[in-house]
């Protein structure tokens, strides 16, 4: 049994990686246990809240909190660079990175420089490029299966003509109107209020091994963790 604890942005890679990644993990014979748990951001009157990543000692506060509490797992993140916070040590040298994909490489490594224990050969930094609705945007007519009134199909057609101006949905960038999320919403205001439910069923549709073609990021990643199963049989 390969276990694996993921640090989760929000509730739409909760449930990503609870019902959808965690079941494409165990094909094949493969045994993972995959946990996962949303970055607590504050505690006010004995409540725990969590979800969201504006605050990056919280998200090592808490990764390491729970690193510390189980060191026989192998440890990963899954937090959006859009707009991941820019108070992580070295965030300024990073700053001016044109390429998305040596822009998150630099990041994820400040992200394990961080992390730096006895366990650290245990944590794999992940930061998806440059949402979780990159993802959609692999193939956005896919979306169809939760969105299936008429009224949505000329909105459906709109985000797949996006997709094909880039080079891959990773491309697509962080601009505060521009970020993948931003675009689905422009374009389906109902996806803003629906995402943790329609974003992994319409994932799920698309299929990982479809998304892994088109998001080299995203498949570095995997390959990662698929590692671990040889690494747990030596």
């Amino acid at each position: 049994m390969i276990r694996i604890n993921i640090l989760v942005e929000g509730d739409t890679e909760e449930v990503f990686v609870r019902d959808v990644l965690s079941s494409y993990m165990n094909r094949n014979g493969y045994r993972y246990q995959i946990g996962y748990s949303k970055v607590i951001t504050s505690r006010k009157r004995g409540k725990v809240y969590k979800g969201g990543g504006n605050c990056f000692a919280k998200i090592k506060n808490h990764l390491l909190n729970w690193m510390k509490s189980d060191i026989n797992a192998f440890y990963t993140t899954m937090f959006d660079l859009y707009a991941f916070p820019d108070d992580i040590p070295g965030f300024d040298s990073i700053r001016g990175i044109t390429s998305p994909f040596d822009k998150v490489n630099e990041l994820e490594k400040l992200l394990a420089n961080q992390v730096l224990s006895e366990h650290c050969w245990k944590f794999i930094p992940y930061i998806q490029l440059h949402e979780f609705e990159a993802m959609i945007f692999s193939n956005p007519m896919q979306m169809s299966v939760f969105f299936i009134e008429d009224r949505f199909k000329s909105c459906i057609r709109e985000l797949n003509e996006i997709a094909m101006r880039y080079d891959s949905p990773e491309h697509i960038n962080e601009g505060i109107e521009t970020a993948p999320s931003k675009r689905i919403i422009n374009a389906i205001k109902e996806y803003d209020d629906l995402k943790p439910v329609a974003g992994p069923q319409i994932v799920d549709s698309i299929g990982i091994d479809s998304i892994r073609q088109k998001c080299i990021h995203f498949d570095d990643w995997l390959k990662k963790l698929e590692e671990l199963a040889t690494i747990n049989e030596t």
